[in-house]
C-alpha cells in the first residue's frame, strides 16, 4: 500500500522472524512480527505478533504490539529476543502523533511474558520525521523512510535503529525535515 507516511516507496507486511535462544522455558520459540491492515482503511496499519512452539507448523493468535487508539499508520517493525532473559522487544515507525498521518516517530514495546502481552508503548524519537525530505536513490525513486528499522536486545539493553530527519539532537548536517540520518537509542529494560 501507498500510505501518507510512505507515499513513494509504499509498504508491505515487512515480516520479521526471530528464535528465542534464551535458557528460559520458551527456548526455541519462534516469533513473527509484521505490519497488518486491520480495518478497511489501508492507512490504518498495526503491528502484530504471533509465536510458534513447533517451528512454524502452527501459530498463536495475533497480539497487538502498538497500543494507540488512532486510525494512523504503524510500519517497518523490527524484533529481537534478549537471549539472557527471553524478553521480546519490538520497535517500529509510528504516525500516531501526526495530524495528517504523514510523519512518524520511533516507538518500542517489550513483552516480559514471552509474547503473551506487551507493556505500554514507549516513544523513542523526540520529534516527528517526514519523508518529504527524503532523497532519491540511484534508480531515481524516493527512499521515503526506507525499507526497515533494526533492533538489538542483550542483557536488558534494547537498541533500536531508524531513519530520522527530525533533527531532535540538533546535529543533522542537513537540518530538520531534510535528508535522513541513522539514529539509535539505548533503552534499559527492567
Amino acid at each position: 500500500y501507498f500510505i501518507p507516511a510512505q507515499p513513494n516507496r509504499d509498504i508491505n507486511a515487512e515480516p520479521g522472524l526471530v528464535y528465542d535462544r534464551s535458557s528460559d522455558s520458551t527456548h526455541g520459540r519462534l516469533y513473527l512480527v509484521y505490519t497488518n491492515v486491520v480495518s478497511g482503511n489501508h492507512n490504518d496499519t498495526d503491528i502484530l505478533l504471533h509465536h510458534s512452539d513447533n517451528r512454524g507448523a502452527t501459530w498463536s493468535s495475533p497480539i497487538f504490539v502498538n497500543d494507540d487508539n488512532t486510525p494512523n499508520s504503524q510500519l517497518l517493525p523490527a524484533i529481537a529476543v534478549d537471549p539472557t532473559t527471553g524478553k521480546v522487544g519490538v520497535s517500529w515507525m509510528d504516525a500516531r502523533n501526526s495530524r495528517n498521518d504523514n510523519s512518524v516517530q520511533e516507538y518500542a514495546a517489550v513483552s516480559i511474558n514471552h509474547g503473551a502481552s506487551f507493556q505500554a508503548n514507549q516513544r523513542i524519537s523526540g520529534n516527528l520525521s517526514s519523508e518529504a525530505g527524503g532523497i532519491p536513490y540511484s534508480g531515481g525513486d524516493l527512499l521515503d523512510l526506507g525499507d526497515g528499522t533494526g533492533l538489538a536486545f542483550y542483557k536488558g539493553i534494547m537498541i533500536p535503529v531508524w531513519a530520522d530527519n527530525s533533527n531532535t539532537t540538533r546535529d543533522n548536517p542537513n537540518g530538520a525535515n531534510a535528508a535522513f540520518d541513522i539514529y539509535i537509542d539505548v533503552i534499559k529494560v527492567a
